[in-house]
């Protein structure tokens, strides 16, 4: 998807989506950000953990959606909605 946050157009793919202390919030894999390109940076993406509120112009895209190991567990969202790494019968709340 691609969305404007903190002012700065980027392209994101998420993969977990749910609730927090503080609100709504999105863990993702921020693959391209205006200003600095990963690809330019010889990184294919960063994880970062979004507040849902602050995301504004999100448009769904047609590009290919993309994933990369993970070195921790995700730990902004506290109550999973959401997610994409999830198999069937799993419970969400144990998180990836």
């Amino acid at each position: 998807m691609a969305a404007i946050y903190d002012g700065l157009l980027r392209l994101l793919c998420p993969h977990v989506l749910g609730g927090s202390q503080v609100g709504s919030m999105c863990f993702c894999l921020s693959v391209w950000r205006q200003q600095q390109q990963w690809s330019d940076a010889g990184r294919s993406g960063d994880w970062r953990c979004l507040a849902v509120e602050k995301l504004s112009q999100v448009k769904l895209r047609a590009e290919a959606w993309h994933t990369e190991p993970r070195s921790v567990r995700q730990t902004c969202v506290d109550e999973i909605e959401f997610d994409a790494d999830a198999q069937p019968g799993d419970d969400p709340q144990k998180g990836q």
